[in-house]
């Protein structure tokens, strides 16, 4: 199965990726588009429950999100490869 095959099969609404910080692609299908939110719903649910759950691990606090960006301190030391 091809990368673009697999976003149709999944009906994905729209992927982005980023490589050392920087967008390197981007693509919109249906009615998502750029400049419209996105309806995360239960997306939403998983990705702060498992930030908190990182957060309990490294003993920390939500007061460590203030002001900054918690999905980059959430990858912070991780070394895993994604490819």
């Amino acid at each position: 199965m091809t990368f673009a095959q697999m976003l149709q099969e999944t009906y994905t609404d729209g992927i982005a990726v980023l490589h050392k910080g920087k967008l390197i692609y981007e693509r919109y299908f249906g009615a998502l588009k750029p400049h419209k939110p996105h309806i995360a719903m239960s997306v939403t649910k998983s990705f702060t429950g498992t930030l908190a759950g990182i957060l309990v691990a490294r003993r920390q606090s939500w007061s460590t999100f203030r002001n900054r960006n918690p999905a980059r301190l959430a990858m912070r030391g991780c070394t895993r490869s994604w490819t």
